[in-house]
């Protein structure tokens, strides 16, 4: 489900009305330019219900601030153009506009919580990556003398939030209990009762029935189903899934289309999309299909007014190709293939760190195979030409070669990663013997060459070679020799030029880092090879593939798994 609370706004806007309740009453025909705050913001509490009236006062009070250069009533005006906004870009100018004029001392809490109003914003418009962005900034800029908690815990339930919808559940559900028994213990019943549905949602997740409908019963107890009808919704759907994870279709159903309704009335999308798809799984199960497909297209038509998909309502559309296979329907077979192709789009979009356990049964390749598949069917029927068919058939085998060589470039890949990781990265630097022979053949003298060779091992010991600005030169002035010595004992000793001899030591180091390291894992690419020397993201990838046959992000995805 998709479920937010929203204190710190609620906080804003309250604090807002009392302000206004203690001004004087404006008159509507006094001219904008000629009210003061107080007259301005009781026009708004009074004009809620007109919009366009409403925003002509706001545009006042954003004027007169901006004519007096006052920053704090500026801020209050954004502050009620966030929350009378209907539409989730308008909130979000409005909240770069607080951010833009608050990194001051005196406006620290305004400039926290405006990133935290953008990420609503942008959680709402399934912008989910920016959302978790701005969520962690306001930990991050909440984290001094000055520390909020309930501002630090609102921005861990949202976060517990994002965490739900990627599949880390029992991340979720540790940040979601965390909150609802703060507010339990301040005896906040309005905020605890809010947070009950996403820790019912997280435990339906890990499957754990006990759990989610301990909290679920928790919840009906507590609320009036009247006066909380969107809680009662919450309520019915989830028990609705609980329903369907114990098997018990006809009570899943029943309690679903009773959560339908409202939800409709408040065009709640999202969980409309789970509650058809909820419907078409347990008609399945009764082996009703004629049902089953009909409230699957239900949830597919919501995906078209949001364009925004759960993962865990994904199963549906599998189930509605498979349908139509089976019905040898190619036409419609080929609309929810083509679905799910913008369906996987989307969610690579939204969701860049997706769980890796969640189940596909058609994965990409497969869809495009079964594309063409579908596509080859049809122009047969439609009697396509043999010529057709052919290069038809020639594009399929091209693309089966292509995916062929792409699994066992993935082998290679794999055995090469395996290779890299057990191999033993900390081998100690033991002293270079100089033969007889080589002072000769380098026409150097044996002192210098003993002392440059020290002088390697102890640059290398300390990891002297993760200055970006090293050069050959410099390193010949560090050691008090010149640069020739320098390259040739380098050649002879490490068998490479002084080039591949200090990325290969960077690589080393950055690969030891990544094995060892869980933080140095979340860097960029670019991130990690500025870290250990490199002065760009392309330089240490070619050099990173040079010493080991293998990208970056390759080698980073691997330790991951």
């Amino acid at each position: 489900m998709r479920r937010f609370i929203v204190p710190i706004i609620i906080c804003m806007v309250l604090s807002m009305e009392l302000y206004a309740q203690k001004s004087s009453s404006g008159s509507t025909n006094t001219p904008f330019s000629k009210l003061d705050y107080e007259a301005i913001v009781d026009n708004i509490s009074k004009h809620q219900d007109n919009p366009q009236l409403l925003f002509k006062y706001i545009n006042a009070f954003t004027k007169k601030a901006k004519k007096e250069n006052d920053t704090l009533q500026l801020i209050r005006s954004y502050s009620f153009a966030i929350f009378y906004s209907k539409l989730e870009e308008h909130k979000i100018k409005f909240a770069d506009s607080i951010i833009s004029i608050s990194n001051k001392p005196a406006y620290r809490s305004n400039f926290i919580n405006a990133y935290y109003l953008r990420g609503i914003a942008y959680y709402n418009m399934n912008s989910y990556d920016k959302a978790l962005e701005d969520f962690l900034k306001v930990k991050k800029l909440n984290s001094n003398q000055d520390f909020d908690y309930e501002l630090d815990l609102q921005a861990d339930y949202n976060i517990g939030i994002i965490k739900n919808r990627i599949g880390e559940y029992e991340a979720s559900v540790k940040l979601f209990k965390k909150a609802y028994n703060y507010y339990v213990q301040e005896e906040d019943a309005v905020y605890a009762l809010n947070i009950l549905p996403s820790i019912v949602d997280a435990y339906i997740n890990l499957k754990k029935t006990d759990s989610s409908s301990h909290y679920n019963n928790l919840l009906i107890k507590k609320i009036d189903t009247v006066a909380n009808k969107d809680l009662f919704s919450y309520y019915l759907l989830n028990e609705g899934a609980i329903d369907l994870q114990k098997k018990e279709y006809i009570s899943s159903i029943h309690n679903i289309n009773k959560a339908i309704p409202y939800l409709n009335t408040i065009e709640d999308y999202h969980n409309l999309q789970f509650c058809y798809y909820y419907l078409g799984a347990n008609y399945s199960y009764l082996n009703n299909e004629e049902a089953a497909i009909n409230n699957l297209k239900k949830m597919d038509s919501m995906f078209i007014k949001i364009n925004d998909v759960h993962p865990n309502t994904r199963k549906g559309y599998e189930l509605l190709i498979n349908y139509h296979k089976k019905n040898k329907d190619e036409t419609n077979e080929l609309v929810y293939v083509n679905r799910l192709l913008g369906i996987d789009s989307v969610l690579t979009k939204n969701y860049k760190r997706l769980s890796k356990t969640m189940f596909k049964e058609y994965d990409t390749p497969k869809l495009l195979v079964e594309k063409e598949r579908i596509i080859n069917t049809i122009n047969d029927k439609n009697q396509i030409s043999k010529k057709y068919l052919s290069t038809a058939a020639i594009v399929l085998i091209i693309l089966v070669i292509v995916v062929i060589y792409y699994f066992n470039e993935n082998k290679k890949n794999k055995r090469k990663f395996e290779s890299l990781f057990n191999k033993n990265k900390d081998i100690e630097n033991t002293p270079i013997q100089i033969k007889s022979d080589d002072t000769i053949n380098l026409n150097i003298n044996s002192d210098v060459i003993d002392d440059i060779l020290l002088k390697l091992e102890t640059f290398e010991k300390n990891n002297d070679f993760i200055n970006s600005n090293l050069t050959l030169n410099s390193l010949a002035k560090d050691f008090e020799t010149n640069s020739k010595y320098l390259s040739k004992i380098v050649n002879h000793y490490k068998n490479k030029n002084f080039s591949n001899y200090l990325n290969d030591l960077r690589i080393d180091y950055a690969v030891h880092k990544l094995q060892h390291e869980n933080v140095f894992r979340n860097y960029t690419i670019k991130a990690i090879g500025n870290e250990v020397g490199f002065n760009s993201a392309e330089s240490f990838s070619k050099a990173f593939h040079k010493s080991t046959g293998l990208k970056p992000s390759f080698f980073l995805r691997q330790l991951n798994k």
